[in-house]
């Protein structure tokens, strides 16, 4: 799945009923839950920028090396 041109790979957690996302490529854990497309790229949205936005406050590079 790709949100605002971010990868990340969706995964299904049978215990909890809920699809898992993690974003790929980035030098840390970005990761959300939904229960419906919609509801997965919403919440990744969020996840996305609140991981981007810390790594600028503390200067800190988002992206593996």
């Amino acid at each position: 799945m790709t949100i605002n041109d971010h990868e990340a790979i969706i995964t299904f957690d049978s215990e909890i009923g809920l699809f898992y996302g993690e974003f790929i490529g980035l030098n840390g854990s970005a990761g959300f839950y939904g229960d419906s497309t919609d509801d997965l790229y919403e919440q990744g949205a969020l996840s996305l920028h609140r991981f981007l936005e810390v790594c600028s406050e503390q200067g800190i590079n988002p992206y593996q090396s």
